[in-house]
């Protein structure tokens, strides 16, 4: 899922959660994300949730206050779009405006099995509770 925190001068208005393939931005009402404001374009931009890429339409776009006609997203970013401010998350913000990633990670234990494994064909391993990324 995306999370995008909206604001306009220095007002938060509004919270997305979408989970959408592609997510649109702009003016016009079939955006996923309608945006009404002097500088932005019907359809100004949008992002693809498999690849967090932002792909601006034309419009004019900012990424952390960089102009951009692509840039691929992360936690945190701000977009900026005529003149809104989108604070984009791929996972879920905390109270504090930080992000727990949620996403799946498949991670591959090496190493030798412990001794004294209940079952002999099934190696276990001692890891880590906490994996820090």
């Amino acid at each position: 899922m995306i999370y995008l925190k909206l604001s306009l001068d220095d007002k938060e208005l509004n919270d997305y959660v979408l989970d959408q393939e592609v997510i649109t931005l702009g003016s016009d009402p079939d955006n996923d994300v309608c945006l009404n404001g002097q500088g932005v374009n019907p359809h100004h931009a949008k992002i693809s949730f498999s690849t967090l890429q932002l792909n601006d339409l034309g419009g004019g776009t900012s990424v952390n206050k960089d102009k951009v006609q692509s840039a691929i997203l992360e936690n945190g970013d701000v977009i900026g779009i005529g003149p809104y401010l989108i604070r984009f998350y791929h996972s879920k913000p905390t109270a504090d405006g930080s992000s727990c990633d949620t996403r799946t990670w498949k991670v591959t234990v090496k190493g030798q099995p412990r001794s004294g494994s209940a079952n002999a064909d099934v190696p276990t391993w001692k890891v880590p509770k906490t994996i820090k990324l």
